[in-house]
């Protein structure tokens, strides 16, 4: 995982991770004692097995279409949609297309 440097200047979420070949791309962009900020890219086809999110998540689709599977639940996202996660809960994401997403996560 990679942290980025951008504090005190304008830049765009989607712009500080690339796509890496069949395996996902994490940059850190904010890593405070109240929580991270964290942007996913994840390339078509591939897939987060299930695990259990760390704390309360917030997820905000920044490019591409992915299914994340939510207690056993598909959810859908594309570009602009959210979807929050209390700590414990266990999913898995698996991208339809090429897809970028933010991962806010609250320190407990």
């Amino acid at each position: 995982m990679e942290t980025s440097n951008v504090a005190n200047k304008a830049f765009r979420l989607d712009s500080v991770v690339e796509y890496e070949n069949c395996k996902p791309a994490v940059t850190r962009v904010v890593d405070a004692r109240y929580g991270q900020v964290n942007v996913v890219a994840l390339p078509e086809g591939v897939e987060l097995p299930e695990h259990l999110a760390p704390a309360e998540v917030l997820i905000y689709v920044l490019e591409g279409e992915a299914d994340f599977r939510i207690n056993g639940e598909k959810n859908m996202l594309t570009v602009g949609d959210s979807i929050i996660m209390a700590g414990g809960t266990p999913h898995s994401v698996k991208a339809k297309a090429n897809t970028k997403f933010m991962l806010i996560k609250l320190a407990d």
